[in-house]
């Protein structure tokens, strides 16, 4: 092949680099793009999971009170101030909540739901001796529990809260709270 004195057939220093140039704007494009939604991905996943602890500890608890039989000391509220909260709570209650024998206390637990030193929400669960503690809401989400009273008789208030550890995007926030009551059937919460 004989190439013809004046013809153009590669390309030229400038071209290379223009060329070059939009090809690196194209893939910081794509790549920020790309970065943005695995950061938008991963939020939401978190959110999730948060809300899910959240719920999953509130149904725990909404299956284990109504059976309680009776409340430590400690844990008893005062109905003279209506800004008494606890966040710690601990009770007797049926050992197999699917099978409720208020007249019989041998078959029953010691449950206990705090906060503990890792900062995780647990259900401590004391039978025979042995205790078993359950994790409902993990201490990365720094939570949160207050069991209070409300007006109504053995009516028991629970506020449980969760924040992101992670900076969010616009038009989410960084908490979550969920507010539960349950009711006491076989015994008083408050003074």
């Amino acid at each position: 092949m004989k190439i013809l004195p004046g013809s153009n057939s590669g390309f030229t220093l400038l071209e290379l680099i223009i060329s070059a140039v939009i090809a690196v704007i194209v893939f910081m494009g794509v790549l920020n793009t790309s970065t943005f939604t695995c950061r938008q991905i991963t939020l939401y996943v978190e959110r999730y999971n948060m809300y899910s602890q959240i719920d999953l500890a509130l149904q725990d608890m909404q299956a284990r009170l109504p059976a309680a039989v009776e409340i430590a000391a400690n844990s008893i509220l005062d109905s003279s101030d209506p800004d008494d909260s606890k966040t710690r709570f601990t009770f007797q209650g049926e050992s197999d909540i699917f099978r409720i024998t208020p007249d019989n206390l041998a078959d029953n637990a010691r449950y206990t739901y705090e906060i503990d030193p890792a900062n995780n929400l647990v259900l401590r669960k004391e039978v025979n001796g042995n205790v078993v503690t359950t994790v409902l809401v993990e201490g990365k989400f720094l939570p949160e529990v207050h069991f209070g009273w409300d007006e109504e008789p053995n009516f028991l208030k629970i506020t449980l809260t969760a924040r992101s550890p992670r900076k969010q995007l616009s038009g989410l926030t960084q908490q979550i709270a969920k507010v539960e009551g349950v009711r006491l059937w076989f015994i008083n919460a408050v003074e």
